[in-house]
């Protein structure tokens, strides 16, 4: 089941209220903006999301893919994030391997969804500061808007700065 219909399920399953927007295909948070603003969403690039895919390497040298939500409007913290988990590195996925990791879903469509790749998922609190959130659906010709406190309460995201 692609991504889009696995978010599709869980939000169906949770009687959650969103909307779909089909646009022109987007790579990154200011493109999506832009489209989405031509279809009256009324959203910024602060709404939307970012689900960027990174390898944790620790000092034990094991390692651990993460995914981590951000704001449209801002980049990942890294020092942050090293801080959190007490890592000696940080790298982001290639194409490749978001690909793989994500069943098929490419870098730009990646949903804010980490549960449903089996992957932890942390995110910067200032997410929550908009009532409302939009995101790419797997698809990066799909976003989806829906409130943010009900993405929240579906994926259980930790908190990391």
């Amino acid at each position: 089941m692609s991504a889009y219909h696995q978010i599709k399920t869980l939000l169906e399953k949770h009687r959650i209220d969103h909307q779909e927007v089909y646009h022109e295909s987007v790579r990154t948070s200011e493109e999506a903006a832009s489209i989405r603003s031509l279809y009256g969403t009324g959203l910024t690039i602060k709404n939307g999301m970012k689900s960027l895919l990174v390898r944790l390497v620790l000092k034990d040298k094991t390692s651990q893919v993460i995914m981590i939500v951000v704001p449209g409007s801002k980049k990942m913290n890294a020092n942050a994030v090293k801080k959190f988990f007490n890592a000696k590195e940080i790298k982001f996925l290639s194409h490749e391997e978001v690909f793989d990791v994500t069943s098929g879903v490419e870098v730009g469509g990646v949903p804010p969804f980490g549960n449903i790749f089996d992957l932890p998922t942390y995110f910067d609190a200032e997410v929550l500061e908009n009532e409302k959130i939009v995101f790419n659906a797997g698809d990066k010709c799909v976003s989806i808007i829906m409130d943010s406190k009900d993405w929240y309460e579906v994926v259980k995201p930790i908190v990391i700065y």
